[in-house]
């Protein structure tokens, strides 16, 4: 017999990616859903009806053959950039600077295709979203900014001075974990970062709608220099209660969407009709369906920490933006992922552990949803803390 021949595996770029830690915890609750745990209806997402008349105006659309234009069909472009001018008083060109995208996480991505080479490196404040996985995929290098706990989690640009080098970085306000929702001035300093050391910032604003007490959104395009330094992502899913739509866009420099619509392009071709023209229409619409939307979720909020703050051992966020509060647990550490499947199997409250965000000992929850699921959450978590302490006591 010849010679075994020797195969040379070599390793892809998935293989440097861990799985979305959201999506995780979410087998894990339909798991214990199908064993017979009682899951809390909790949602990071407005669970609002759309209006029928919405809905019927669509049916035409579902015999439609054609397909839309890679970047997206023009009418909900034009919608789009019709929404930034009244928000932000300028109007990016719907033909050159916007690309619809399936949804927001998809939209970072594009962003980060558009402008990363391989072995770039690519910041995050954390505790973040699940943004290093975005950055691996395009070959960049994910750089941890950490933020202090004891300073509120803060997002400034002092904290980029050793990264002089890096070519993005991917910001998200309002904060998902953690609520942060950074004024205008900062914003302006971020911007004034990315023109002295040439990055690109990367603001995932998909909860731009979602914010409390006497906050306010700023937008990372309220800044010139922003928009100049800057990619602007979007999303329906949470702004307009659309998750299962998977509708998002994507805002920039020409040069660069261009780059981001030939990553689509080569990715999957373009979005599919319906998403969008839908999308479109609520544009249009007067969406008084989701009047008082950010009301009942500050609601939700408060009823939350209030049940929470008599716990021993507990510390929690006020998140001034976002669907979730960020609780650190004394004694939890690393032994989160574990308590937060023990959370869903036993108690049936979804939750994140820290460590998906860059850290450990600390729990994302939820707090959309009917107010007495909140309720009866705070009441759980109560019972699961306390066993939990008890055990390790």
């Amino acid at each position: 017999m010849g010679e075994a021949v020797k195969i040379k595996h070599s390793f892809s770029q998935t293989q440097l990616l861990n799985r979305v830690g959201s999506r995780v915890t979410d087998e894990i609750a339909h798991e214990a859903r199908r064993k017979g745990t009682v899951m809390l209806p909790l949602s990071a997402y407005p669970t609002r009806k759309m209006p029928p008349a919405i809905l019927e105006a669509m049916v035409a659309e579902l015999g439609v053959s054609t397909h839309p234009p890679s970047a997206g069909i023009p009418e909900l472009r034009e919608a789009m950039a019709d929404e930034l001018k009244a928000e932000l008083g300028w109007r990016p060109d719907p033909d050159t600077e916007i690309l619809v995208t399936a949804g927001g996480m998809h939209a970072v991505q594009l962003a980060l295709l558009a402008v990363l080479n391989r072995r770039d490196q690519a910041l995050i404040f954390t505790p973040s979203y699940f943004f290093d996985g975005l950055i691996h995929l395009c070959g960049g290098i994910p750089k941890s900014v950490p933020c202090d706990p004891d300073a509120n989690f803060q997002m400034e640009a002092s904290m980029l001075r050793p990264f002089a080098k890096a070519r993005a970085l991917v910001f998200n306000t309002p904060c998902n974990p953690t609520g942060v929702i950074p004024d205008a001035a900062e914003i302006e300093r971020l911007a004034l970062w990315a023109k002295k050391t040439g990055a690109v910032i990367v603001s995932d604003e998909s909860y731009d709608k979602l914010v409390y007490d006497d906050a306010k959104h700023v937008s990372f395009f309220s800044s010139k220099t922003g928009r100049q330094h800057g990619l602007l992502v979007r999303s329906f899913t949470k702004s307009f209660g659309m998750p299962q739509w998977r509708v998002g866009f994507l805002v920039g420099r020409a040069e660069w969407i261009a780059n981001a619509k030939k990553a689509l392009e080569w990715t999957n071709l373009f979005g599919p009709h319906l998403n969008q023209k839908i999308a479109a229409c609520v544009l249009r619409s007067n969406r008084s369906w989701l009047d008082g939307v950010a009301g009942e979720f500050q609601r939700n909020r408060d009823a939350l920490l209030k049940g929470l703050k008599n716990i021993e051992g507990v510390r929690s966020t006020l998140p001034r933006g976002n669907p979730f509060v960020f609780l650190q647990i004394e004694g939890l550490g690393k032994k989160d992922v574990a308590f937060s499947r023990m959370l869903i199997e036993k108690h049936g409250i979804p939750n994140t552990p820290g460590t998906y965000h860059g850290l450990p000992g600390w729990l994302r929850v939820p707090f959309g949803g009917p107010i007495e699921a909140v309720r009866e959450a705070s009441h759980r978590l109560t019972t699961a803390i306390e066993e939990f302490h008890a055990k390790v006591g």
